[in-house]
């Protein structure tokens, strides 16, 4: 299983790294519907699909590791 490991590039913002290797971003978002409350979104790169919104009550990771096992172009 690969190593995924965060840096953060500012304060809502954090790049992803699979074995030392820069594969995206995660990024945080104000709720509006919900003041105060935040959600975040997985971008990989080079992947068709867009975005991945992280599930309420799902760690980031889990939905990293998804996205990476599905990318159309990574496996």
């Amino acid at each position: 299983m690969a190593s995924i490991t965060y840096k953060p590039i500012s304060q809502n913002e954090s790049r992803i790294y699979e074995d030392g290797k820069n594969v995206g971003d995660v990024i945080r978002h104000e709720d509006i519907v919900n003041p105060g409350s935040f959600y975040y979104m997985v971008h990989l790169v080079e992947d068709p699909r867009g975005f991945h919104r992280v599930p309420f009550g799902v760690p980031i990771d889990a939905t990293v590791n998804l996205a990476l096992e599905t990318h159309p172009l990574f496996s």
